[in-house]
């Protein structure tokens, strides 16, 4: 194990933002002022900068993507621990229903709140500063969008191998983050998002789904080329993060597997997910060969809608089948294409990693869209059926000329 993961006898418990006390609250805020005021090695700063401008470290669409983010958080998590010894990072629950309520947390989502000495200060969960002048901004979406999420992640923690599961959960962690930035936020393009204090945030509840997928898959194994891994910039190894009774951390209300049985557990409780089981057999709709973009673009998908754009409904419109998110590299395409980050080598059944050459080559991935609840509403059985792909920009507006060709489709039927 690694000098930097810090060996605990009691794992600190990573709770959800909204669910935090008063005083662990004011903890965490007290924490990020005053990382955010370090600008000297291993600052706000700097860490931030490691995912994208200027240091371009992060990898997307590939298999690195889950393990990398988890050594990441960490590092800021410990970060954080340097100035409040107790403090945790906590996770944002974006599929909850306070989440589909209020869309963001109110912990971060003002400028400025009230201390205990009823000071009115402000607030370092709602912005922080960026290295070439200026803050993080938001622009986040309709809240009613993040009712889309429920399914996608439900079928990711159906998958029972490591490449399927990855694939599968990043299209969700990517519609995220294009949600919370919108038009020209930080969020929306790996340039920034990491300088957005609620990035940590989003990331820890992606990592959270893969802690509670680890458990239900425990024989589960990550690819020897993933595993073996050294990330020099975050001074870990993936091999220090990989197992989850090694990790200092555990995340709240988790529930342990049945004795005897496969019992999954999802983020949002059973319930729900047997209710996506139930949804027999299901039909995908898989995207192929997905770039790697500077820009972020989101692919709407509509079934028997030929004539619709940007402007058509989506709540309550039985054709709207779902959506596929690219999040913008900004100019951190030179930087991947200089370093095969992403292992995108390897192709699981679902064929969510696509295609990596070697160092100068752009790598594509799949995408996949769960069409099986507007085909049930918008097509007769048997009956021939149009698909219709929008590209848009984070301003909403369908993308005339976008940097790459109208992909490729093809239909998977789950049995």
């Amino acid at each position: 194990m690694s000098d930097n993961i810090v060996d605990t006898a009691v794992p600190f418990i990573r709770k959800e933002i909204n669910q935090l006390s008063a005083e662990e609250l004011q903890n965490l805020r007290t924490a990020y002022a005053l990382l955010q005021e370090e600008v000297e090695e291993g600052g706000y700063e700097q860490i931030a900068g490691l995912h994208g401008f200027p240091d371009w470290e992060c990898p997307h669409g590939g298999l690195k993507f889950l393990p990398w983010h988890r050594a990441y958080l960490l590092r800021f998590e410990q970060a954080l621990q340097r100035y409040v010894p107790d403090v945790t990072l906590p996770y944002w629950d974006w599929i909850s229903q306070e989440s589909q309520r209020n869309g963001l947390p109110n912990a971060v989502a003002e400028s400025t709140y009230f201390d205990a000495e009823g000071v009115e200060v402000l607030n370092p969960l709602y912005s922080a500063q960026i290295p070439i002048g200026g803050e993080t901004i938001r622009r986040p979406g309709q809240i009613s969008r993040l009712s889309e999420l429920e399914n996608p992640v439900a079928i990711a923690m159906q998958e029972n191998n490591f490449v399927d599961f990855s694939g599968r959960i990043e299209n969700p962690h990517n519609f995220i983050h294009v949600w919370v930035g919108g038009n020209g936020g930080s969020m929306s393009n790996v340039t920034f998002a990491a300088f957005d204090p609620i990035f940590w945030m989003h990331h820890s509840y992606v990592d959270r789904q893969w802690y509670i997928w680890q458990q239900n898959n425990p024989d589960a194994v990550v690819p020897d080329d993933i595993a073996e891994e050294i990330y020099e910039e975050l001074d870990m190894s993936a091999n220090d993060i990989l197992d989850i009774n090694n990790l200092p951390y555990q995340y709240d209300e988790f529930p342990e597997p049945a004795v005897g049985s496969r019992r999954v557990i999802t983020p949002f409780g059973l319930a729900k997910f047997r209710a996506v089981e139930s949804m027999q057999p299901r039909v995908e709709l898989i995207i192929h060969n997905l770039p790697m973009t500077s820009d972020s673009f989101e692919l709407r998908i509509f079934l028997n809608e030929p004539n619709a754009d940007h402007t058509s409904p989506i709540d309550g419109n039985p054709h709207f089948a779902g959506s596929v998110f690219l999040f913008g590299m900004g100019e951190g395409m030179h930087s991947m294409s200089m370093h095969d980050h992403g292992h995108h080598g390897h192709h699981g059944h679902h064929g969510h990693h696509g295609h990596h050459g070697h160092h100068g080559q752009k790598v594509t991935f799949d995408g996949a869209v769960d069409i099986t609840k507007a085909l049930n509403l918008s097509v007769s059985q048997g009956e021939n059926f149009d698909i219709k792909m929008l590209i848009l920009g984070t301003d909403g507006q369908t993308v005339e000329n976008p940097p790459f060709a109208m992909p490729s489709v093809s239909l998977k039927r789950h049995p």
